[in-house]
């Protein structure tokens, strides 16, 4: 019997009741109200608490089930970063412990400064006041990288990273053709895109569309950077880039960068050095060609660390933490003909 029946039954056997101890419509018509709220109500509320059941043990798996965790980490991001950060620039929210923005007179100590934006403080500055360069390493384990390195926050080079791309006359076309035989890449559209090839506007052009005008100003330099924020760029870049240069280094334990950079010139001097507003765990592979840099540290230790430059040949890579360090670029490889660079950014607790 469905619940619709057995409501309709004791309707039915109420009435009876009613209609046999009362003569009036009024009684009868009050009480069936009644009934009636009441019974919806319940079945609302039943509804209610299945509802706030699914969603509890939805919210429940994803925070302790580790591969829903990180996807969900990974789509947040995205979501983040192709869709809110054009509107709005959170950026600056990313790290922060406080949330709501403190207003007084404008007047703040250099401690209060540090603890207001949340980050960093001046103890946390120690790790990198006597750090004069950034190392150079060579066969290197994640082990001694996480504890010689990455633990305290300190930016590295490995030597002998990668495989590189060959620089042959062809390579430009080559590279073109390896990014554009993928559909997902082919087709993304990129954000964070920085270049002299064409005016970016308010809507970000396809990937397509950007490596195609490469043949258009060869001979006159041209430089190009762009993050891969669509999930299924994401996802191929990760099939694709790991199956020629994936790094020896890099633990199995890790997740899969969330987000990827490519940066890409050809006979282009470039007067000032580009920023990139990378994240989390942050390894730069340079596959061809040779770059130049500066890594700075976060406002709150400007007073005590020291900017870091660096240069990289192909098949070096540096890392570093993006908590600590903001990245600057410049090419300054003017004969190569495609100097290429491909970053990486992992989210690693």
């Amino acid at each position: 019997m469905s619940d619709l029946e057995k409501l309709s039954t004791v309707l039915n056997s109420e009435l009876e009741v009613i209609l046999s101890n009362s003569d009036g419509s009024d009684e009868v018509k009050k009480y069936l109200k009644t009934y009636v709220r009441f019974s919806l109500l319940r079945r609302y509320i039943k509804c209610m608490i299945f509802v706030l059941i699914a969603i509890a043990t939805v919210c429940a798996s994803i925070y302790y089930i580790p591969i829903l965790n990180w996807n969900a980490s990974a789509i947040g991001r995205l979501v983040l970063i192709k869709h809110v950060l054009p509107y709005y620039d959170w950026q600056h929210l990313y790290k922060s412990r406080c949330l709501v923005e403190k207003f007084g007179d404008g007047k703040t100590t250099s401690t209060e400064e540090y603890n207001d934006y949340g980050e960093l403080n001046r103890d946390d500055c120690a790790v990198c006041e006597n750090l004069v360069s950034i190392d150079r390493v060579s066969d290197a384990t994640f082990g001694l990288l996480q504890d010689v390195y990455l633990s305290r926050d300190h930016p590295v080079i490995i030597n002998d990273s990668h495989g590189i791309w060959p620089n042959q006359p062809d390579v430009l076309e080559d590279f073109i053709e390896f990014l554009l035989s993928s559909p997902n890449l082919k087709y993304s559209t990129p954000c964070n895109i920085g270049t002299n090839l064409v005016q970016i506007r308010d809507d970000s052009p396809k990937l397509q569309y950007l490596l195609r005008q490469t043949g258009k100003v060869e001979s006159k330099g041209w430089f190009l950077h762009f993050r891969n924020c669509d999930f299924e760029a994401v996802k191929a870049s990760r099939a694709t880039f790991s199956l020629k240069n994936r790094p020896y280094f890099i633990s199995s334990h890790l997740p899969p960068f969330h987000t990827s950079w490519i940066i890409l010139s050809k006979h282009y001097g470039m007067p000032i050095e580009k920023r990139l507003p990378v994240k989390d765990l942050v390894i730069v592979l340079q596959l061809n060609g040779q770059i130049s840099g500066r890594l700075t540290t976060l406002r709150h230790c400007k007073d005590f660390c020291l900017d870091h430059n660096f240069e990289l040949n192909a098949g070096e890579a540096l890392v570093f933490n993006a908590q600590m360090w903001n990245f600057y670029y410049r090419n300054i490889d003017l004969q190569a003909n495609l100097t290429i660079t491909f970053i990486q950014e992992i989210h690693a607790d």
